[in-house]
């Protein structure tokens, strides 16, 4: 199994921050390292560098030509410039991008990026054995009621995914 960085983008950040924040510090913990743009950050009302940092995120400083693609991207696309740098920084560094963003999503998986959605996490945090499974759904259910784009269906499959989810022994 590839040691698995990820780039998280801000829908993602802003359900956990609503919700759990401590969910991205178990992750950081118990998963593997995960980083956010800092123009990304900007965006999460609920949290600032000082914050994202004591969870483990490492916050990423983009450089100057990166900015510029992603800014001429976003012109001539349906991303926002956000979304771009999230995808180019996980092109060019062969990272896992965790979105719950479809059209993000859709762009990623045209240039054969990994994705993760949200949710997803809080799976690979049970069968790490950091998560318990009621503790996941309850997490779950609070980003389904905050977030309304998220739909009753996959909060349904969640469930029947978490009822698979045994941790994984060492």
């Amino acid at each position: 199994m590839k040691l698995e960085i990820l780039i998280v983008d801000a829908n993602v950040l802003i359900d956990f921050c609503k919700t759990e924040r401590s969910v991205l510090e178990l992750v950081t913990r118990h998963l593997c390292r995960v980083h956010v743009a800092d123009q990304v950050l900007a965006e999460v009302k609920q949290l600032d560098r000082a914050g994202a940092e004591e969870l483990g995120l490492n916050v990423v400083t983009v450089e100057f030509p990166m900015l510029q693609r992603a800014a001429a991207a976003s012109v001539r696309s349906p991303l926002r410039f956000q979304d771009w740098l999230c995808l180019l920084l996980a092109e060019e560094r062969a990272w896992t991008c965790v979105t719950n963003d479809k059209r993000l999503r859709t762009e990623c998986a045209t240039r054969g990026i990994d994705v993760l959605w949200g949710l997803q996490l809080l799976i690979r945090l049970i069968e790490s054995g950091a998560l318990a499974d009621a503790e996941a759904i309850r997490i779950a259910e609070a980003i389904c009621q905050i977030n309304r784009r998220i739909p009753s269906s996959v909060l349904e499959t969640f469930r029947r995914k978490v009822r698979g989810a045994a941790p994984k022994r060492r």
